[in-house]
């Protein structure tokens, strides 16, 4: 009598899913995804042989098929659903997550935007046991690394932690999945000291320019919602901008406070903003209504409703896509 085949249950969605789903398959596992619609357009494909369940409620997608065994591993990549204790003993303490950051450092889903904001450049990546609490399971293999200081935009970030992500599921899914029975070695717990947590961010929500901040701090926001993101937003006479690149020269004695935001100048469209710090040039740029013309002497302007927004508003998407505020 043959031995019942091991399953790999892959909760969310991603590059790291298709990477988990070979492995699986390369060790002779059977494999289970368990996702949210809002991951299904980006999903990629999957071998034809992977069990794919859909829906909001994670425990009827648990006891639809295939519910967990002993010596079966759970593996969530960027699920949408917080796990429960009940969820979690379904596992019989084999259920894993993988965070794309540095823990206890960057804990929750704000990803690469809280780093340039930040100006951190450490990165890491850790797997560790999935519990009820956020990213604060013990750690049971990680990787940490510098980035290079030619990292500018998130897109520039996330490319280099996914080659050090997938590095990572080799190893230990690799290794675990060569012996399903035994308990992962934990590395040292970390103190709740050294811990940071931050939320999720929002673009269209959270992504408006100040234009009170400093120079330096309003070119560092638009670079971290800058690619793959749309870009920082602002108004022009009402009008919606994405701005996804910028650069600056201090020049302080200059400009007034009130000449914050004016244009002075387009060249080789390129725009020259005024600040009080100095000049603000806005190289790559994207209006909302395409019919818009730029004029000399427009402002730049966010007004405080949209400002204040930003600040209380705090995000969590439902596993279909939508969007709840808590």
């Amino acid at each position: 009598m043959s031995a019942i085949k091991k399953t790999l249950h892959l909760f969310g969605g991603g590059p790291l899913v298709k990477l988990s789903e070979k492995i699986a398959y390369d060790n002779n596992w059977n494999v289970v995804l368990r996702t949210g619609k809002r991951f299904i357009k980006s999903l990629p494909k999957m071998d034809q042989k992977t069990k794919i369940l859909v829906g909001n409620n994670l425990m009827d997608l648990i006891m639809e098929s295939d519910e967990p065994k002993l010596g079966d591993i759970g593996l969530s990549i960027s699920a949408p659903w917080i796990f429960k204790k009940k969820h979690i003993d379904k596992f019989y303490g084999r259920l894993y997550n993988i965070h794309n950051q540095p823990l206890p450092k960057f804990k929750g889903a704000g990803g690469s935007t809280w780093r340039i904001l930040m100006n951190d450049y450490s990165g890491g990546s850790c797997i560790h046991y999935l519990s009820e609490g956020i990213d604060d399971g013990e750690i049971v293999d990680k990787v940490e690394f510098k980035f290079s200081p030619n990292c500018i935009y998130p897109k520039d970030f996330d490319d280099i932690t996914l080659i050090h992500s997938k590095d990572l599921i080799k190893r230990w899914l690799k290794k675990i999945i060569s012996d399903p029975l035994a308990k992962t070695k934990k590395i040292k717990k970390y103190k709740s000291i050294n811990s940071e947590y931050w939320p999720r961010i929002n673009s269209e929500v959270h992504g408006w320019i100040n234009w009170n901040w400093n120079i330096h701090e309003i070119s560092q926001f638009c670079k971290a919602f800058s690619y793959p993101h749309r870009g920082a937003q602002t108004t022009i006479r009402q009008t919606k901008i994405f701005i996804k690149q910028v650069s600056y020269e201090l020049n302080s004695n200059k400009f007034h406070s009130f000449q914050n935001g004016l244009i002075f100048n387009i060249s080789n469209k390129i725009i020259y903003v005024a600040h009080k710090d100095g000049t603000l040039y806005i190289e790559d740029y994207e209006f909302e209504d395409k019919n818009v013309k730029l004029r000399l002497g427009d402002r730049f302007f966010t007004d405080s409703e949209k400002l204040e927004k930003a600040m209380n508003t705090r995000i969590q998407y439902h596993p279909n896509g939508t969007i709840y505020k808590n």
